[in-house]
């Protein structure tokens, strides 16, 4: 899976999606291939996934595309207040997103983050990057590389939304923080969290 996009690390992933070059973007190529990012011939593509331009605004979206280029469908988070998600909400409630023919605007497929089954399940998600996900698709007449097309589009909303270190409950430099969730704007993901340690203050005394 090619992978080309705003040219930052992962923790950069939730920028402005302002620009064409801040649009992540995956291309799904079938069997193995060589080559620089954004410059691999496309004879084996059998679809990709971009971020729309100003990332849906309040709802987390992705377009996907067949290999001709031609729109395929629109996935977009579903529920109640779309903006928000991840975080410790990840815990306690599933993370739907709808998947919509665009030309249509018929239901072709379901994609649910699933929320922890068990206690270890919950565990092993707090402190890692640990995700499982349902791909129902309810179009029959999709045809295998459309298929292909929708579960290489879940791997890159899993990584986009959803693979932030630890994004619940974290450790750094000996300061925790714990994170209740992300509110989502226009590509930008902000985390809403608080934050734990000390002030800087070591109680050192002054000159006698």
């Amino acid at each position: 899976m090619e992978r080309p996009g705003c040219p930052f690390d992962k923790p950069c992933v939730g920028i402005a999606a302002c620009g064409e070059c801040c649009l992540h973007e995956m291309t799904l190529h079938e069997g193995y291939v060589e080559g620089d990012v954004g410059q691999i011939p496309k004879q084996a593509v059998m679809g990709s996934a971009k971020v729309p331009e100003y990332g849906g605004f309040l709802t987390p979206s992705l377009e996907i595309f067949d290999k001709q280029g031609g729109h395929l469908a629109m996935v977009e988070k579903s529920g109640q207040c779309t903006c928000l998600f991840g975080g410790l909400t990840e815990m306690c409630c599933d993370q739907p997103f709808s998947v919509t023919n665009k030309g249509t605007g018929q239901s072709i497929a379901n994609i649910i983050k699933e929320k922890p089954s068990s206690m270890t399940g919950m565990l092993t998600e707090l402190m890692s990057d640990a995700d499982t996900f349902t791909l129902e698709i309810t179009d029959p007449s999709m045809s295998p590389d459309q298929k292909a097309s929708l579960l290489g589009s879940l791997v890159m909303l899993d990584y986009m939304f959803f693979e932030r270190d630890s994004d619940g409950v974290k450790c750094e430099g000996g300061n925790p923080s714990v994170n209740f969730c992300n509110f989502y704007f226009m590509g930008c993901i902000i985390p809403c969290k608080c934050e734990g340690g000390d002030n800087g203050d070591n109680g050192g005394g002054g000159d006698g």
